[in-house]
């Protein structure tokens, strides 16, 4: 049977295509317009056929549409205001909202209202948001990227897997903004999490007991111990590029995740995609083991590189594990379009690798992706 794959964009559409693992075909069965730029899409938790898509745009949306199985198509039932500009990541939760505005760098928290009986399929309805304004430092630092830490940038929004925390990267300040539900349902901020200027927290991921922060501006993947930063003033962390080595000046990382440990040797693997590589061979994707093979429970506390795979794409923005145990990976490149899946395999050294599988060339700017 065949996957069926959501693709979020730089256009003004969200592609579904259908891969089939079988045949190694990718093909394209419907496109749904949505409006300008649906960068970020993502389920809600408890009904698979509601995507929630925020349109990355000065006047910032998010919308909500509904998937029809059969025929892959979209039909938008509900709208709002993002509550800032740029929205770059949106996350669904039972009952609410959370989006992570880049531009304006703030975070808002819309209640998803029960539905109501209207036409079929039901429209979402949204309430009022909640918006939270990052904090940023206004003094003159020579160590930021000027260009692009100017002011707070939200950049993500996602939860803890065991914690209560909702955990937003702030590329423009340098920490990762750290918040906590109140007794009353409210989110209220608590202490962030520091890192070195310049670095440009960009996306986080989980294993146990470790934290893993992509620095978008200096190709860096920080490990910390979950644990010790709420128990410590001065948390121990441990610091690994991202970057092949040698490598081009100018890249950039972009897409970081941990792949299930039921995977090619039962073992967990963190992934991080690099951007603006200008090889012939295009953009790279690191693996990182996260465990001792002699010891697969225990994780490691730096990750080891163990492959830098080139995929042909420019400018990977997103990729995403699907299938069982996480065995197939999807990437996409913006700048020169198209999607591809890779299969994860085992080099001859029993290495974490990739296998190319399945393209297709004609999706546009392709940014973020769902499977179904």
């Amino acid at each position: 049977m065949a996957d069926r794959i959501l693709v979020g964009s730089y256009t003004n559409d969200v592609y579904t295509l259908d891969f089939d693992p079988s045949s190694k075909s990718l093909n394209l069965v419907a496109k749904t317009r949505l409006g300008i730029k649906p960068s970020w899409i993502t389920q809600h938790p408890n009904d698979p056929t509601l995507i929630f898509a925020g349109l990355e745009q000065t006047e910032g949306k998010v919308v909500a549409v509904r998937f029809d199985n059969k025929n892959g198509e979209g039909r938008i039932v509900g709208e709002a205001s993002s509550g800032g500009a740029d929205p770059c990541s949106v996350l669904a939760t039972e009952d609410e909202l959370i989006v992570a505005n880049y531009a304006s760098g703030s975070v808002a928290f819309i209640p998803l209202l029960p539905a109501m009986p209207s036409e079929v399929p039901h429209a979402v309805n949204f309430g009022e948001p909640v918006i939270i304004q990052l904090k940023y430092n206004t003094e003159p630092d020579s160590k930021r990227n000027q260009a692009r830490q100017e002011a707070s940038h939200a950049h993500q929004a996602i939860l803890h897997p065991t914690s209560e925390d909702l955990l937003v990267p702030n590329l423009g300040a340098d920490e990762v903004c750290r918040f906590q539900k109140t007794d009353t349902g409210k989110w209220e901020s608590v202490r962030s999490i520091q890192y070195k200027t310049g670095g440009g927290p960009r996306h986080v991921a989980f294993y146990q007991d470790k934290l893993y922060t992509l620095l978008e501006l200096t190709n860096d993947v920080i490990t910390h111990n979950w644990s010790s930063l709420s128990n410590s003033s001065k948390p121990v962390h441990t610091t690994i590029s991202t970057l092949p080595d040698p490598h081009p000046e100018g890249m950039f990382a972009a897409e970081i995740l941990v792949s299930k440990a039921t995977g090619v040797d039962g073992l967990p693997h963190l992934y991080v995609s690099n951007r603006e590589d200008t090889s012939e061979e295009g953009d790279s994707i690191a693996i990182f083991s996260l465990v001792d093979k002699e010891n697969g429970k225990k994780p490691r506390e730096t990750p080891e590189l163990v492959k830098q795979v080139k995929t042909g794409l420019r400018h990977v923005r997103g990729m995403s594990f699907g299938g069982a145990h996480d065995q197939w990976l999807i990437a996409g490149g913006v700048n020169n379009g198209g999607v591809k899946i890779f299969k994860r395999v085992k080099d001859a050294k029993g290495d974490e690798d990739l296998e190319f599988v399945a393209e297709n060339k004609g999706i546009e700017k392709p940014t973020a992706f769902v499977w179904l």
